[in-house]
């Protein structure tokens, strides 16, 4: 193998990294903008938020690859704290599409 096909391989490797990392920043950065604008258009303030690997109260099968899943914990203009996942983004149109939908623990924090 020569150096300039080395050279070829390798800056391929580090684009297709890029284009991950960027990807997944857009991902990150997009969903956390819609949770954000979701606890705000409901009145609620977001105590605690993570990434959720299981999607919980959501089915798998009707969430896209496209969506991401966060497990909140929130307090609402009363004061009383409420538990739950928000699924951001559409199933077709993913996180281009600024939609958010909660599925609420039965219990309460």
């Amino acid at each position: 193998m020569s150096t300039d096909q080395i050279l070829a391989i390798c800056a391929i490797a580090v684009f297709l990294i890029a284009v991950f990392v960027v990807v997944d920043w857009y991902r990150i950065t997009r969903s956390r903008s819609i949770l954000m604008k979701w606890a705000a258009w409901n009145g609620l303030q977001i105590l605690s938020s993570k990434r959720a690997f299981w999607t919980g109260a959501f089915n798998p099968f009707t969430t896209a690859r496209s969506q991401v899943v966060f497990w909140v914990r929130v307090r609402d203009g009363a004061g009383r704290d409420r538990s739950g996942w928000v699924r951001c983004g559409s199933f077709w149109g993913g996180l281009a599409r600024s939609q958010a939908e909660v599925k609420w623990e039965s219990k309460s924090c």
